[in-house]
């Protein structure tokens, strides 16, 4: 399962991935961000956490649909930083893979082991709010 809400006064997203995340639910996630589209103009910051799910099934045809929703997203949220907290190897594998397809979205991108990392780096040098 993926549930998603709004964080820091409007300005992040966190989704929360518990049990098994399937590509259905990502895609999904997305369709429906894309219907926020008002209130997406404000976020600058979002924190993807597997840390709790058993298992991330998603395969790479799947991640490319993702990627592809991505590029619509980024119309409304071009300077987006975004963190994927995935503990286990294949959420890590599987979030890398990714990262690399989806360098050509202009997103600030990374992949940690643990929260801490990612919302250290989401911090960064501006000390954003999470």
């Amino acid at each position: 399962m993926l549930t998603w809400s709004y964080v820091a006064g409007g300005r992040g997203l966190e989704l929360v991935g518990t049990g098994v995340v399937l590509a259905t639910e990502l895609l999904e996630v997305n369709r429906q961000l894309l219907e926020e589209k008002a209130r997406l103009r404000s976020v600058r910051h979002a924190l993807v956490s597997f840390d709790a799910a058993e298992g991330l099934e998603v395969s790479t045809p799947q991640i490319r649909r993702i990627v592809e929703q991505d590029h619509l997203l980024a119309a409304w949220l071009p300077n987006l930083s975004i963190a994927v907290v995935a503990n286990k190897d294949v959420q890590f594998g599987i979030s890398r893979i990714w990262e690399a397809l989806a360098d050509t979205v202009g997103w600030r991108i990374g992949v940690f082991r643990s929260r801490l990392q990612a919302e250290q780096w989401l911090r960064g040098p501006t000390e954003l709010e999470l």
